[in-house]
């Protein structure tokens, strides 16, 4: 009678350690997945929701050389837009926010924005005060704002010598507001972060939408190495690996 319950209590207690270890790998096994699913990774938006008009430009420029065109990379002061390899990409908000990464220390800079016809619509000078660094530019209140379903051209020519503009580091990128699905919406209305929309976004096309909402979380938490990490993902995932380790800085007051 020992014996049987003995045998009994052997086999409830090795019932009960397969279980945990079964638990436990498959804890283990659902934690890589899980990030995989978190992963800030950009999808490009379909071939017809794609800015109309979008040849030639260029997303790297260096003082030395001037207008570097369909170059990403040259020495000297060198300037880089925070886009896809495309230079194009879409946004929600009527008054979007362009990203540049500058890697010396430029003093000012232009920027110019033009429609789908070439016709300059906006203007501005911007002064550079904190260093080298990716920097944000918010198209202001004064600024025309972006219609539905255009195309415009963006450019920064960063002023290199003031007395010969031909020296401007000049980086250049279409853009265009594009309308949200229902899906989306929904999506966007349930999402409890800024973190959650900047992978909403990133998922459904909307470039310059990610990297804002992505950048506004890493300046509240600029420690936070789980951001750094999203933060390095996205800028991998378009190509932009050379720049992931570029601070962000708090730039550029627009001169009146």
């Amino acid at each position: 009678m020992g014996w049987n319950i003995s045998r009994l209590l052997l086999a409830v207690f090795c019932l009960s350690l397969s279980i945990e270890i079964a638990a436990s790998g498959e804890a283990k096994g659902s934690e890589p997945n899980s990030r995989a699913e978190m992963a800030m990774l950009f999808e490009p938006p379909p071939e017809d929701a794609t800015p109309r008009g979008t040849a030639g430009g260029a997303s790297r420029g260096t003082c030395l050389q001037g207008l570097q065109a369909g170059y990403r990379e040259a020495p000297g002061l060198e300037v880089t837009a925070l886009m896809p390899e495309s230079r194009q990409g879409l946004t929600l908000a009527e008054r979007p926010t362009f990203f540049v990464a500058v890697a010396g220390n430029a003093i000012a800079a232009e920027l110019s924005l033009w429609d789908e016809e070439y016709n300059g619509i906006y203007q501005t000078d911007l002064s550079f005060n904190d260093g080298p660094g990716i920097v944000s530019i918010v198209l202001p209140p004064d600024a025309p704002g972006l219609e539905q379903g255009k195309s415009y051209k963006w450019s920064l020519a960063v002023i290199c010598d003031t007395n010969n503009r031909n020296r401007d580091a000049v980086v250049e990128g279409w853009i265009q507001r594009s309308e949200p699905n229902a899906n989306l919406l929904a999506s966007l209305e349930k999402a409890k972060t800024q973190l959650e929309k900047a992978a909403l976004y990133a998922e459904n096309g909307f470039w310059y939408d990610t990297v804002s909402a992505l950048a506004e979380v890493r300046r509240q938490k600029p420690d936070d190495p789980n951001l750094a990490v999203e933060w390095k993902e996205l800028l991998i995932s378009v190509g932009l690996e050379r720049i992931v380790n570029k601070p962000l800085i708090d730039c550029c007051p627009v001169e009146n």
